[in-house]
């Protein structure tokens, strides 16, 4: 008899085909201000532009995260969610030693001036051109190049430049590129949990442990070894009486 493909047998290979073809993830993107330190107005050259400065607050794929704008020619409003992002690794490593520099997020939003000395530095480490021996955001001086705060809280602008003449040779931050070819970029860093070293058992009890366990050894050995030395009688009725 030959196997006739029914309606139901037909549905269940089409759920079943269905079943392994691969479903993208979609990402959602949403800021929702300004950290609670707030933010202050700056302007800057190459791009020239006149903005707030500090640190963001959001989500990326339903996880908080505290953020900063990259690039500066595109725009990007909050409460909105977005999902053409897309998240790559920062491939500047400066952005990794300034995290270190700064003590990560904590370190950046703890106060107003440093949220935006933060937002800065980042713009001056994706802005600045000229070949120079350490990056600089004062203005109207020749070690600024061609990126440089032209107003701007000046407190700021010198926390800005002292961490970044002070960047550390290593980090042990992963700093994230969130990339949307309509919106503004941004970045965000993180640092893996530090481990933590379990503490180990004190020797005493394990010695104790050990000492209990050789004299139950020896004491059943000795009971077994008294046992095989009495007569086969005796040791049948000894196991009769028990």
């Amino acid at each position: 008899m030959k196997w006739r493909p029914t309606l139901r047998n037909a549905l269940l290979a089409g759920v079943v085909a269905l079943s392994v073809i691969p479903i993208a993830s979609a990402t959602s993107f949403i800021g929702t201000g300004y950290s609670a330190v707030g933010s202050d107005p700056v302007s800057v050259t190459a791009p020239d532009v006149s903005t707030g400065a500090g640190s963001f607050v959001g989500t990326w794929n339903g996880l908080p995260i505290t953020f900063w704008c990259f690039e500066l020619t595109q725009y990007f409003y909050f409460g909105v969610e977005y999902t053409d992002y897309t998240e790559s690794p920062a491939s500047n490593p400066d952005l990794a030693r300034l995290f270190e520099e700064v003590g990560g997020a904590a370190g950046a939003t703890s106060t107003l001036v440093k949220s935006v000395a933060f937002q800065l530095a980042i713009w001056e480490i994706r802005y600045e051109t000229t070949t120079l021996p350490n990056y600089n955001l004062t203005p109207g001086i020749s070690a600024s190049g061609n990126f440089y705060a032209t107003s701007a809280n000046a407190a700021a602008v010198a926390q800005a430049n002292t961490w970044l003449q002070n960047l550390p040779l290593t980090s042990s931050y992963s700093v994230s590129f969130l990339h949307s070819g309509n919106e503004q970029d941004f970045v965000y860093g993180t640092r893996p949990p530090l481990r933590q070293n379990l503490p180990e058992p004190s020797p005493l009890p394990l010695l104790g442990l050990g000492v209990a366990a050789m004299m139950f050894s020896i004491r059943r050995r000795a009971s077994v070894s008294r046992l095989d030395q009495l007569p086969h009688a005796s040791i049948s009725t000894i196991r009769a009486l028990r």
